[in-house]
């Protein structure tokens, strides 16, 4: 049994004889655990430190073109242009897009397609037999923001709550380590699970550091959202932890800053035409200051505002 194996014996999907995929991708190895492309280029793992920066935004999109994954228009993924810790990205969305044209090859992009399905349906041939693998998500205020309302009216255990998600969602397939975080339990179809930590593997997978393949040291499961919306549902029974998160100050700091958020919006121009670009999220207020944010829009995000207020309603 490998170091890795005896640290996780206890793990509840653990077995020293799982079979592992051998991820052979550098472009896909450097974008799920991060790692250095060349001189210039640093990346922080989707897994690590990217899941805000350059890393996600790659890895959604390769994750997108390779399983043919459209939503309606107006319900595309939210991007934050954040700078991960360790990215030599700025914040600049078209410098994230000079790396594909002019920096990865065309030939890397096609190998990390391919390895991105084999990975799958490696997974797929692993689980075989099972239906669904109940796993725990701690949410970003970008996401129980959209629903936090719902919550506060007291809903029935059954009644169902939905939030907009990206195309890829990182769970555990146990509750440990979310303490401090509006937790959530889903039981994902088989079908929906892009990556397991037991059934993966990278170069650098037998190097103890959180910052190595997070996927592994971190028993993360990724989930894939192909939902033509984006939506992630789920019951109001399903939010572990709302009445102790309700008592801390932190939730209703965030909730206030939100509000504030919503009166003070600035949208930018992005790559294809302006979108608004979410500070941590105001959606959820978007009704309360509808006029305000509305006529200080252009034509095409006022219509995508429209829309958020439409899937909230």
């Amino acid at each position: 049994m490998t170091k890795y194996a005896e640290r996780n014996s206890k793990s509840s999907f653990y077995k020293s004889d799982f079979v592992r995929y051998k991820v052979k991708s550098r472009l896909l190895k450097i974008l799920i655990e991060g790692g250095k492309y060349d001189e210039e280029h640093t990346i922080a793992g989707y897994t690590t430190n990217g899941h805000m920066g350059f890393a996600r935004f790659a890895l959604e999109r390769l994750v997108r073109f390779s399983f043919g994954i459209q939503r309606f228009p107006g319900y595309e993924d939210r991007i934050y242009f954040n700078k991960a810790g360790g990215d030599s990205f700025s914040n600049d969305f078209f410098q994230w897009a000079d790396f594909f044209d002019h920096v990865v090859s065309e030939e890397e992009i096609k190998e990390a397609l391919v390895d991105l399905k084999n990975i799958y349906n490696h997974i797929q041939k692993q689980l075989e037999g099972k239906s669904t693998i109940t796993c725990y998500r701690g949410l970003q205020p970008y996401e129980y923001l959209q629903f936090v309302n719902k919550l506060y009216s007291n809903i029935a255990p059954n009644e169902l709550i939905t939030y907009k998600a990206s195309t890829i969602v990182s769970f555990r397939d146990r509750i440990d380590g979310y303490s401090g975080s509006l937790t959530i339990k889903l039981n994902i179809p088989i079908e929906n699970i892009l990556m397991h930590y037991s059934y993966i593997e990278t170069e650098d997978s037998e190097v103890y550091s959180s910052n190595k393949n997070g996927l592994m040291y971190e028993n993360e499961v990724l989930f894939l959202n192909n939902d033509i919306k984006g939506r992630l549902v789920f019951s109001r029974e399903d939010v572990l932890n709302w009445e102790e998160m309700n008592d801390q100050d932190e939730l209703l700091s965030m909730i206030e800053n939100s509000r504030v958020n919503a009166t003070n919006l600035r949208y930018t121009l992005g790559p294809y035409h302006e979108s608004i670009f979410y500070n941590q999220c105001y959606l959820i207020y978007l009704k309360d200051y509808k006029k305000h944010i509305l006529d200080s829009l252009s034509w095409l995000p006022r219509k995508i505002a429209e829309k958020d207020l439409d899937f909230l309603s």
